[in-house]
């Protein structure tokens, strides 16, 4: 049971991460769509992927931590 509590207080802390690259990222689209710097579109594409990244991590950890891939591991 530990290890859920464990497992829920990691997703936590990764879900204000995902908040702020999701923040980040509407902030940036919103100035590229009125600036003529196409770069603001970069910083946008990278908040994507950082907010991707922390979902395919947390899903990874999900998967670890459940008895599932305990079982599958044995």
């Amino acid at each position: 049971m530990k290890e859920y509590v464990a497992l829920a207080s990691r997703i936590r802390e990764s879900l204000v991460e995902l908040k702020t690259a999701v923040n980040r990222a509407i902030y940036l689209k919103d100035k590229a769509e009125t600036a003529v710097d196409d770069d603001y579109w970069d910083g946008v594409a990278l908040n994507l992927h950082s907010f991707y990244i922390g979902i395919e991590q947390i899903l990874e950890d999900v998967a670890r931590t459940s008895d599932f891939w305990h079982g599958s591991k044995l």
